[in-house]
């Protein structure tokens, strides 16, 4: 059985250490194609992944927050100023954000039962990060 899902959220932020346009704080409508593969057992209701949960974890997240590096001095003023901050290790670059997308999917999911995932973050709809389960050294 295979099922994916792509969402859509609305996110600012920034990159530390960058020589460019991105080391200011700007935003973006980021698109994230997530895609499971498994013969796992559906559940009780008819289906293998609820797809409220992965929304749910999008909104809770990302949707309309300032994604940073825990280094960033702007979290502490952000915070201070009741703003919604996400923060993750390291700059919150779209391969960056695959990786952590796919670690906190398999914690939040228990899908270390599923035979494939593979989360493909578009920081615009030109270019994207990709990772997947078998790139398990990475995350």
């Amino acid at each position: 059985m295979k099922i994916a899902q792509t969402i859509n959220f609305d996110a600012a932020h920034r990159l530390l250490g960058y020589n460019g346009n991105c080391s200011s704080l700007h935003g973006h409508t980021w698109s994230v194609d997530i895609e499971i593969d498994s013969d796992r057992k559906m559940d009780e209701v008819g289906m293998l992944l609820d797809c409220r949960t992965i929304k749910q974890y999008f909104k809770d997240y990302y949707d309309h927050k300032t994604i940073l590096n825990m280094d960033d001095p702007l979290v502490d003023i952000l915070k201070a100023n009741n703003a919604c901050v996400t923060i993750m290790k390291g700059n919150p670059t779209a391969e960056n954000l695959a990786i952590k997308i796919m670690a906190d999917f398999i914690l939040l999911t228990n899908a270390s039962e599923f035979d494939y995932i593979n989360i493909r973050v578009h920081e615009s709809a030109d270019n994207f990060a990709e990772v997947n389960n078998f790139d398990g050294a990475r995350l």
